[in-house]
């Protein structure tokens, strides 16, 4: 996730750029680090104490959003509905942020019941649009060479190189249009990759992220990482050390679906 890498444009971070910035919660009178707005803020703690996931959230470590996070994985790992359970987390989060932003551009004070309830019908709405495969589509045929997307529509093809000895990796993708023109493109160094899957699907992740950054319309993603593809345009598991990844993935997918926009995913044979 975004706030795992503390990138998030909190008061706190903020002020280090603009010393004149408050670095205070607008809701309290703490720092607003990104720990403090997901997890230690009473408003935070009241929507985890309120969710259905404060019975696996409770006493989990809240010195980083990262810490927590990974916390939370190991402790559902034996669980059937892992899963599930992970996408809900993403969205609780997503909800939380949407309301520090409300109060911050809007003056909305939202309840925190409006906010357990908000993730609540996200995920609705996530269930309703995994059920319709029409509108994702993963290519079953690979092709062998790059090929330009059609006219109007923007390609992004992603890739990563991983590093076994030191546990790290590079994520990056680029973005064409018809013509094979680059538009756009990013890296990311990535640390505690464990495989070469791994580093894959974050690159789909940063590739996915970058086209919400760029608002691409109906764009086409392209890599040549079959299982991690395939298991991002279903309920295919991509591997342990991936499925986590591949959830958030999912996530940002029916963000796009949500926006009518037509993702569609297919891979590249090397």
């Amino acid at each position: 996730m975004i706030a795992g890498s503390n990138g998030l444009a909190t008061n706190q971070n903020l002020h280090l750029r603009i010393p004149s910035k408050s670095a205070l919660c607008p809701r309290c009178t703490s720092s607003e680090s990104q720990e403090h707005i997901f997890l230690l803020c009473p408003f935070a703690e009241a929507i985890w104490l309120g969710s259905e996931l404060n019975e696996w959230s409770r006493n989990l470590p809240k010195a980083s959003v990262r810490l927590f996070w990974n916390a939370l994985v190991d402790r559902l790992a034996a669980q059937a509905d892992k899963m599930n359970l992970l996408a809900k987390c993403v969205l609780l989060f997503w909800s939380i942020w949407r309301a520090q932003n409300a109060l911050i551009f809007s003056d909305i004070d939202s309840d925190p019941m409006v906010v357990i309830q908000a993730a609540i019908n996200f995920g609705i709405d996530f269930s309703a649009i995994s059920n319709q495969q029409v509108r994702t589509r993963v290519r079953a045929e690979c092709t062998a060479v790059w090929t330009p997307p059609p006219l109007h529509v923007f390609k992004i093809n992603f890739d990563g190189a991983y590093l076994k000895e030191s546990l790290e990796g590079v994520g990056a993708c680029v973005v064409r249009d018809h013509t094979g023109r680059v538009s756009h493109s990013c890296a990311r160094r990535f640390t505690n990759v464990t495989s070469p899957a791994m580093i894959k699907a974050l690159a789909l992740r940063e590739a996915i992220l970058l086209a919400h950054r760029i608002r691409l319309i109906n764009p086409i993603f392209e890599g040549d990482a079959k299982t991690i593809i395939e298991a991002a345009g279903s309920d295919a598991s991509a591997g342990g050390d991936c499925d986590v990844i591949i959830a958030y993935v999912s996530v940002l997918v029916i963000i796009a679906l949500s926006l009518n926009t037509e993702i569609v995913i297919g891979w590249l044979m090397t």
